[in-house]
């Protein structure tokens, strides 16, 4: 079976057995997507590997009374502060954490990568390219303090959205 087909048949079978992901992935990838660490090629986070990332979380946790927004907070939270990326990696198939060392997934030089296993082929780290874990994991250790503040709501951990055009228009009068 050609690889593409086997990803989006895992996609597809993970969104199925963890709704909870697809919510939480939408607000992950837009918060990569605003800080440029959405794409592997600049270190980030490609989409099949952030939506591998959320399914593990959703695995280690009990998530099943947890709203969106609890879920959110604790994914930062465990991304952000709690997960061992230096000794441990990730197994979606297997639902647990594994050895890096013993799976020969340890970099002395970059012991800080993220490893998550393709649940579709097993010898295949998803995230061995994405490079710029630590800063994201500061801006998810960010937005977990952001959103811990009472009164805080989800646009806090945003940036400012213009939209150039609503900017650029002149401005009528009322007697136009």
């Amino acid at each position: 079976q050609h690889a593409t087909v086997r990803t989006t048949s895992t996609v597809k079978d993970l969104l199925e057995k963890y709704p909870k992901a697809k919510d939480l992935f939408v607000v992950v990838k837009y918060l990569l997507f605003v800080n440029g660490l959405n794409e592997v090629y600049t270190g980030g986070i490609g989409s099949y590997a952030l939506l591998l990332m959320i399914v593990g979380f959703l695995q280690q946790k009990d998530s099943k009374k947890e709203s969106i927004g609890e879920l959110l907070k604790n994914f930062f939270l465990y991304y952000g502060m709690e997960f061992n990326n230096k000794d441990k990696g990730i197994s979606i198939a297997d639902k647990s954490l594994f050895d890096k060392e013993s799976r020969g997934w340890f970099h002395p030089r970059q012991p800080h990568m993220l490893s998550i296993e393709d649940p579709s082929n097993k010898e295949n780290d998803v995230t061995r390219s994405s490079w710029n874990i630590r800063l994201i994991q500061t801006l998810f250790q960010s937005c977990y303090r952001a959103l811990n503040q009472p009164g805080k709501m989800l646009e806090s951990i945003f940036p400012p959205i213009r939209i150039p055009y609503l900017y650029s228009r002149k401005r009528r009068s009322r007697s136009d």
